[in-house]
């Protein structure tokens, strides 16, 4: 078959960033097993990321002139496809059944598709890179807390701000220009200046963003706007993990949040934006109070942008003729509903795979049972006998069967739904049950029956 490598960059011994030599196992297997190798393609970015959202993989998953050079992608290991959960495994399955395409696992000799208990092979080697990447997460979350506890930062420095080390501290100082534009970005905001207004007046004046293109963009002023560490708290969790120099007062920040929450444009409102908020939404207005089930659904308007609606129900599809509803106001006040998402413990589920006399033993009983159909009536206390037997030394083994079991993760709804992508925050939002009106001019959200928040409409 063809074949491209899909491999993931290291950084080398010389500094210089290319293939290490674990990574070219994977080349030397493709050709060893008589596959001709069309492409290799490295990216930084693998872990739960989409093949088509890595930068350099994209075209090859994407574009049909790239699509018909190769009939398989091989990788060294199963995480240098995904190690998403469900949703994002039956995205990438769905991708290679559509465009007829194999997945093969090296080191593992497992491949997609299969059948059989080289189907199961490969689930367990998926479950497996899944729980590596939430083990991994969690060894980080324990780092970032022993830091946090001893008063040192964790992550990047917001733009204005340096990290500087203090004994064994790492800490946060101001930087020169930081002391001189923060205020200033607050300020203007605060005063009525939109997110886009104070971009171009930046990078008039020279002033580079924490970008790799130095550009200051709407969505990165609206996103300075946010961070808290400008009042000289930088928070975790709710709770102060580090007091620093502050920039800027709190009422300022308010006053500034408040303007933007004002806009409708807490977040950027370009209708080419994609949003998070593509759930069932319900309307919640009082006329509809009574039903509860009468959805709302997306459609564009000159003066508004993308709203939603209420559609009604029934074959004449009437709505209760509530006002209509901002998209991005209402996304920004969802997402950022507080005093529902940072006061609920967030809890997973985690597949256990089991070991192997639990998969065994799976498979015993039901060799067992499929003989027991076709044995003679003389011998089937014989048969039940022995196969009796042989499932008790299995479960003598400590055999663990697969199964789910919920997980404690210790962080809120908030910080889970905060860490996802565009897509994970879709699929979250989808299973709740989210009612949105606006009565007066405010808006108002509900989730999951409890009030989660309100906002005024936007104006345009």
């Amino acid at each position: 078959m063809k074949v491209i490598i899909a491999a993931r960059l290291s950084v080398l011994h010389d500094g210089e960033t290319g293939l290490d030599s674990q990574e070219k196992e994977a080349i030397r297997w493709a050709e060893t097993h008589g596959h001709e190798v069309v492409g290799i393609v490295a990216d930084h970015k693998t872990g739960k990321s989409h093949l088509w959202d890595r930068p350099n993989l994209r075209p090859w998953v994407l574009e049909p002139a790239k699509l018909a050079e190769y009939d398989a992608i091989v990788a060294l290991k199963v995480d240098r496809l995904t190690r998403a959960e469900d949703e994002g495994v039956d995205a990438m399955k769905a991708w290679a059944r559509k465009n007829h395409k194999q997945l093969l696992i090296s080191s593992a000799d497992v491949k997609f598709p299969s059948e059989g208990m080289e189907g199961v092979r490969w689930d367990m080697y998926i479950r497996m890179a899944h729980q590596e990447w939430m083990d991994i997460r969690e060894r980080y979350e324990r780092m970032k807390a022993s830091r946090h506890e001893a008063g040192s930062i964790v992550g990047r420095a917001p733009w204005g701000y340096e990290i500087v080390k203090v004994g064994s501290i790492k800490t946060l100082e101001p930087t020169a220009e930081g002391r001189v534009w923060v205020p200033r970005i607050f300020g203007w905001i605060a005063e009525g200046e939109t997110a886009r207004t104070v971009a171009e007046r930046l990078e008039a004046a020279g002033i580079r963003s924490g970008a790799k293109d130095g550009r200051w963009r709407e969505q990165s002023i609206v996103a300075l706007i946010r961070v808290s560490t400008y009042t000289g708290l930088r928070l975790r969790k709710g709770r102060t993990a580090l007091q620093v120099e502050q920039l800027v007062s709190r009422a300022l920040q308010d006053q500034a949040t408040a303007k933007l929450a004002a806009r409708g444009n807490l977040m950027p409102s370009t209708p080419a934006r994609p949003k998070a908020l593509l759930a069932k939404l319900k309307c919640g207005h009082p006329d509809c109070a009574g039903d509860g089930t009468w959805p709302m659904y997306r459609t564009m308007t000159q003066h508004l942008g993308y709203v939603y609606r209420c559609n009604g129900k029934g074959p004449q599809r009437h709505g209760c003729g509530a006002p209509l509803i901002p998209l991005a106001a209402l996304d920004d006040l969802v997402l950022n509903a507080t005093e529902i998402w940072d006061e609920r413990l967030y809890v997973s589920q985690r597949y256990v795979s089991g070991n192997d006399a639990g998969a065994r033993l799976e498979l015993l009983r039901t060799e067992m049972s499929d003989m027991m159909r076709v044995t003679p009536a003389g011998k089937i206390a014989a048969v039940a006998t022995d196969y009796a037997a042989r499932i008790a030394a299995l479960e003598a083994q400590g055999s663990v069967q697969p199964h789910w079991e919920e997980v404690v993760t210790g962080k809120t709804e908030g910080e889970h739904l905060r860490s996802l992508d565009l897509d994970g925050q879709r699929q979250y939002l989808a299973r709740k049950d989210i009612r949105a009106w606006i009565e007066g001019d405010v808006i108002t959200v509900s989730i999951d029956g409890s009030l989660a928040g309100a906002g005024r409409k936007y104006k345009g």
